[in-house]
């Protein structure tokens, strides 16, 4: 939030940065513009997560925007891969194992690793992994009007292939 608020003044910009965990949005009628940047949105039940996007479409100001960026389904099962490795700067290796489920459309992932001790650790995330066509059926059930798909922060087109998926939707006045 330091860096924003730094950026905002280096630019002569007043703004207002909230952090706050997205089920908790209470506001109505106060913001310009939501944000939500490298998948931080889809981390609960698709009950969950349609909340949250109607609370963040209560919380914009007529006309104001969500800009949000997250992993593509499409992409991501293009590449999908049940089971692979990486190996951390400090030389740790952790296995990774994935679990798809294509009726819920959630993606588990399971990291385990071995700690300096000796002792195993391991640690676990769930994500909704949404179609551009679920997401503009979600944003639309908020009450947002989808107005530009792009691939990226590039803003390259957007097509079945992009790693990416950046759309801005538009609460209408």
């Amino acid at each position: 939030m330091e860096d924003a608020r730094r950026a905002a003044d280096e630019l002569g910009v007043t703004i207002h940065l909230v952090e706050s965990d997205m089920r908790d949005i209470t506001y109505k009628d106060d913001f310009d513009a939501v944000v939500s940047f490298f998948t931080a949105w889809g981390y609960h039940d698709d009950a969950e997560n349609q909340q949250v996007l109607e609370r963040i479409a209560r919380s914009l100001r007529d006309g104001g925007r969500l800009i949000m960026d997250i992993i593509h389904r499409d992409w991501l099962m293009s590449v999908y891969t049940r089971k692979d490795w990486l190996t951390l700067r400090d030389g740790t290796d952790v296995v990774v194992e994935r679990h798809f489920d294509p009726i819920e459309g959630v993606n588990v992932v399971t990291h385990r690793w071995q700690g300096q001790d000796g002792q195993r650790i391991g640690r676990q995330h769930r994500l909704c992994v949404y179609t551009a066509t679920e997401i503009d059926h979600m944003l639309r059930s908020a009450g947002l009007r989808p107005t530009a798909w792009f691939g990226g922060f590039s803003l390259e087109p957007f097509d079945h292939t992009s790693r990416r998926l950046l759309v801005i939707a538009e609460r209408p006045p």
